[in-house]
């Protein structure tokens, strides 16, 4: 058997949930019961338990019966937003006493909750559909973000496609982000790792298992649908906020509604029985599916499925889906390494994938199998390796080592970097009086330079410091002094207020993940930095602002990729283009 940690599956996120594979179940109400979890546990995924608005008493016997099947990890996925306050304290209280060891939570991020389950030693996996609720989710304590696009089936929470939405987040968080929505293949499962993604979170895939609880109504009209026989609605709203959107296969309800799918006012519609569940009434439009237990006009309930349900042509075993899955994915990413590194690609599977993030190269992992083959300075546009997941775990890698610092140890290199720069800039730009110097403010362990940005500033320096204004698009420069009074800006960082002077920068610092000799950086993954550079004319002097520690033999370059004209560590000048801005006359 491989050993777990050197198989290419094997992400930081496993060792966190204590799983073997990155393959999540998701918390679907009602269908997630032991039984299914228990299959994928043991068959070395994450089982979560669906429990949304359940009695505290069907908790205990799911939860029960779940450890009497299995001994493996698992959470229990609650939805504060769409439970009254009282039945949601009471499922929480009940779990806690349970000693469930994790919590997944959907729709609003309610800090409260994930505070409450924190301090009491939970995990936290938060569910999001936007780049703004996985900044709060992270805030508020969350442990991993679980990134679900507007493919996904049941309640859809954003707009974004998966892999998209899940690329931003990747830019802005250290936190292990798993791509959830479409999800149904092992294809699926390469390309999130490919994009730098810690795993996939399965809803529809293993509702069309033996061990969900599903109705075999409900699992058969999934084998027999395509991608495109599902609809995204607000029809199906009874019992959860206004507004909420499901991804449903289409059904009778559905095509009553002629296109109009969206904007129902749930006020407005009957509350009018067409299905049981023992004595308990199902609506017509509620947001009820049609169970093991259930009886009635099954076709009319919301069949909840994404758009990975094309892929899905028979019902099986939790674990024989979970295990075709993980060897699909296996045979894409590890294939027969020395073909791949001759670009001799025999795999049709291989051969066809693409990253559904929209990236137009196919991933590769040549970088992994024998470093070397890349030339750094020189990657064939047309056959460029996807390197995001080995930049990804790189990124982990150093920033918890520069976390693991002592505070005065940084305040060292703090200061021997503010004098390595003040020579750096008397040298060169004539201390930069009269122009216009980008900083930075320090987060995430990043050496602090604001005392020297204030002594510029006395010397009749320009101080600026960019911020993000526009998703995707170049920073914005605005002026900075010691006595601005700072606002709070994305991911919670200290910017100039909105009606800060715009400027732009002549010599602008770049904080450095890790750095190369010959200056390529390794930043945060989100892309801004370099989209700047490439827009800003004239080009400002760049200089990179890193710890010594951080030094990489490459970051294999890809197209997009910007030198720098300096790099800059406690040590000193450790790489220059010998090219320098004028100050001017």
């Amino acid at each position: 058997m491989t050993d777990r940690h050197e198989d290419s599956l094997h992400t930081p996120l496993c060792g966190l949930l204590g799983c073997d594979v990155p393959v999540l179940l998701a918390g679907m109400g009602g269908v997630s019961r032991w039984e299914l979890a228990a299959a994928v546990a043991d068959a070395g995924g994450y089982g979560m338990l669906g429990m949304v608005r359940e009695d505290p008493a069907l908790i205990v016997a799911e939860v029960t019966a779940l450890r009497e099947a299995t001994d493996r990890p698992f959470a229990v996925n609650l939805i504060p937003a769409a439970t009254e306050a009282c039945l949601l304290d009471a499922q929480i209280a009940c779990c806690l006493d349970l000693g469930v060891p994790a919590f997944s939570f959907f729709w609003d991020v309610m800090p409260d909750v994930v505070d409450r389950v924190k301090r009491a030693g939970c995990l936290v996996l938060h569910q999001v559909g936007t780049v703004e609720a996985a900044r709060i989710a992270a805030e508020a304590g969350a442990d991993v973000i679980i990134a679900q696009g507007v493919e996904a089936g049941g309640h859809v929470h954003g707009r974004s496609p998966a892999f998209e939405l899940t690329d931003r987040i990747l830019g802005q968080t250290n936190l292990p982000v798993v791509i959830s929505g479409g999800i149904s293949t092992g294809k699926d499962l390469a390309a999130a790792l490919a994009i730098g993604a810690s795993g996939v979170q399965c809803g529809t895939a293993f509702l069309a298992t033996e061990e969900s609880f599903a109705h075999p109504y409900h699992k058969s009209r999934i084998v027999e649908a395509t991608s495109d026989d599902t609809v995204l609605t607000d029809v199906f709203v009874l019992n959860w906020p206004k507004g909420a959107a499901v991804r449903v296969i289409a059904n009778s309800v559905t095509d009553g509604l002629r296109g109009n799918y969206l904007g129902h006012d749930p006020d407005s519609l009957p509350h009018q029985a067409i299905a049981w569940d023992g004595d308990q009434p199902r609506l017509r439009y509620s947001t009820d599916s049609p169970l093991r237990t259930t009886t009635g006009n099954l076709e009319a309930m919301a069949l909840y499925a994404g758009r990975g349900a094309g892929a899905i042509k028979n019902v099986s075993p939790a674990a024989k889906h979970l295990n075709d899955m993980v060897s699909q994915a296996r045979h894409i990413l590890n294939g027969d390494s020395s073909k791949r590194l001759q670009g001799d690609l025999k795999s049709d599977d291989f051969k066809s994938f693409r990253c559904q993030s929209g990236f137009s190269s196919p991933p590769c992992y040549a970088a992994e199998i024998a470093p070397d083959y890349f030339d750094p300075l020189a990657v064939d546009t047309e056959q460029a390796c996807d390197v995001a997941r080995w930049r990804k775990s790189e990124r982990t890698r150093l920033r918890d080592a520069r976390m693991a610092l002592s505070v005065a140890e940084r305040k060292e290199i703090g200061a021997a970097l503010a004098r390595h720069l003040r020579q750096v800039l008397q040298d060169r730009f004539d201390g930069a009086r009269g122009m216009v110097f980008s900083a930075y403010w320090p987060i995430k362990g990043e050496p602090d330079l604001r005392p020297l940005m204030a002594e510029l500033h006395a010397a009749g320096v320009t101080i600026a410091l960019p911020l993000v204004e526009t998703k995707a698009a170049p920073l914005t420069f605005r002026h900075w002094t010691p006595e601005t009074r700072m606002v709070r800006g994305d991911w919670n960082i200290p910017v100039p207020p909105p009606d800060a002077p715009i400027v732009t920068p002549q010599i602008t610092l770049a904080p450095l993940v890790g750095w190369t000799a010959t200056r390529y950086r390794l930043g945060y993954g989100g892309g801004y930095f370099d989209r700047t550079l490439a827009a800003l004319k004239p080009k400002p002097y760049v200089i990179g602002i890193g710890f010594e520690s951080a030094h990489l033999a490459t970051i294999y370059p890809q197209p997009h990729d910007i030198p720098l004209d300096l790099i800059l560590t406690e040590a000193g000048v450790r790489s220059d283009s010998n090219e320098s801005l004028t100050s001017g006359p």
